[in-house]
């Protein structure tokens, strides 16, 4: 099956891929790394490091998952999901590109 993760930079995006690809899927993925501009922007960062997407997509290589596809952008942009889905053509789409909002 082919899947295209929508919010794949993300700590469950990426997870899942890992695992679908691990079971055979063929994966594609999309984000605009909001996430980690909004850590860098506050001064912050995160627990553990996390590599780039070209630097994870490598790994994936080396560790013989395969490639995969990846596409930067928003997914609020009807014209980048409609390219996208388009050169994608993925059976599945799982949407997890949200932000996160901390309630205290």
């Amino acid at each position: 099956m082919k899947v295209l993760i929508l919010g794949v930079d993300g700590y469950i995006g990426w997870s899942l891929a890992l695992r679908l690809m691990k079971r055979g899927h063929t994966v594609a993925g999309a984000d605009n790394f909001i996430t980690r501009r909004r850590v860098r922007e506050v001064g912050s960062a995160s627990a553990l490091p996390i590599s780039s997407m070209d630097v994870r997509i490598k790994g994936l290589e080396t560790a013989g998952y395969g490639g995969m596809e990846f596409f930067k952008g928003d997914v609020s942009n009807a014209d980048f999901m409609y390219r996208t889905i388009r050169a994608v053509q993925p059976d599945t789409v799982i949407h997890l590109a949200e932000q996160e909002t901390v309630k205290s």
